[in-house]
């Protein structure tokens, strides 16, 4: 019969100094504050897109906003009241599908007054937060010119 190797019992860790224990736990609490710092930066600033729109935003002319849930909307961004914008004279685009049984359909997009599908007054009040992107369009483009003829 064949007997094991025989391993010799671990040797038991030295104790540790006081100094030694105090330092490792200073490291820690000193990441720990860090790591805080850091998610409360974060998350104090969150603002999006939001944060500076007031000074993003050329005010003669027709901005397209941009929303984390893939909304795009366009008109005047105005001031900023805590974290809400107002954007005047708001509107989207609506897509039209062609009629499937005729070949000769072509789609369609419109720009709308966001009034025709909320009501109210045509503005929208915007949470800053959810603002993505804000764009200040050419005075040329077809929106900016829909928007500026539609609010004549």
């Amino acid at each position: 019969m064949i007997d094991a190797p025989v391993t010799p019992p671990a040797a038991e860790p030295a104790p540790r100094s006081t100094s030694a224990v105090l330092g490792i736990l200073g490291m820690l609490a000193l990441v720990l504050i860090v790591v805080v710092g850091i998610v409360l930066g974060v998350s104090g600033r969150g603002d999006g897109a939001g944060a500076d729109l007031a000074e993003e935003a050329r005010s003669n002319r027709v901005q397209a906003v941009y929303l984390s849930n893939d909304n795009v909307y366009f008109g005047t961004l105005e001031g900023r009241s805590g974290d809400w914008v107002e954007l005047r004279d708001a509107f989207f685009l609506r897509s039209g599908t062609p009629d499937a049984k005729d070949p000769e359909a072509v789609p369609t997009t419109e720009v709308v007054p966001a009034n025709v599908q909320v009501g109210g007054d045509g503005n929208l009040v915007i949470n800053a937060h959810e603002i993505v992107l804000v764009q200040n369009l050419a005075a040329d483009s077809d929106i900016a010119r829909t928007v500026e003829d539609a609010r004549e």
